[in-house]
């Protein structure tokens, strides 16, 4: 019964999810530039459900993204993409902005989507309208962490310990899980494999909460503290205590 039950709400969710043709704001759809592929149609796969495994209770996968109900967390694949120079996501997909990401992954955005919402965070309902817009980001709560392995340690820290505003280190980052927009039946993030942005993206489905993220020439690769480009890591998202 519990399987059926989660089956059951993991349904209704991807119901939810696309059968609004539109999530926007009350005032209409961002700002697109022409050149975007938001203009473009979408690939067949890129609304293909996630295959879901269940591992243990309270334990399933969704895609490559492993569902922590019990301790509130997702986790999943990724690698350091960018080892220095200036940003404007911390994480894309490998089909995604790589030149101006510090990460990449090959997971589904819309598995990472579903995942979140299991455990209950809920994304916008007043997106951003454009990229680089100044209002606030709206979203549900939550802390990100990446773990690798360094030499003989396992090494966990949050993701903004790897980043740089300017010159000055970074702490406690209020990031939120915005939801990335929906067109026309189309869930953006898997069209575009934005997924975390530093600079406010209404397209990738985390944001944060600072008023720098309206600008792209402030974030910047800690090089100090990120290990090399290709190095394997585990991003955990977690929603906020």
């Amino acid at each position: 019964m519990r399987k059926i039950f989660i089956t059951l709400k993991l349904w209704l969710i991807l119901c939810l999810l696309f059968s609004v043709p539109t999530v926007m704001a009350q005032t209409g759809q961002p700002h697109i530039p022409s050149q975007s592929p938001l203009h473009q149609s979408p690939k067949p796969e890129t609304t293909k459900m996630p295959a879901m495994n269940f591992v243990a209770p309270g334990i399933l996968e969704i895609g490559d993204c492993r569902v922590d109900k019990k301790n509130g967390r997702v986790e999943f694949p990724a690698r350091v993409n960018m080892q220095e120079g200036l940003l404007e996501y911390l994480l894309v997909g490998d089909a995604g902005k790589l030149h101006e990401s510090l990460l990449s992954t090959e997971i589904s955005p819309y598995a990472l989507q579903v995942s979140l919402l299991l455990l209950g965070i809920e994304g916008s309902y007043n997106p951003l309208e454009m990229q680089g817009e100044a209002r606030t980001p709206e979203g549900g709560r939550i802390n990100i962490k990446v773990r690798w392995q360094d030499g003989k340690r396992v090494k966990t820290v949050a993701l903004e310990k790897w980043l740089k505003k300017d010159k000055s280190k970074l702490n406690n980052i209020p990031w939120v899980f915005t939801g990335s927009v929906v067109i026309d039946g189309v869930f953006m993030a898997e069209v575009e494999r934005s997924i975390i942005a530093i600079f406010h993206d209404p397209v990738a489905m985390i944001d944060h909460q600072l008023p720098e993220g309206a600008d792209d020439q402030v974030w910047f690769v800690d090089s100090e503290q990120t290990p090399s480009r290709g190095t394997a890591v585990t991003v955990i998202i977690e929603a906020a205590k």
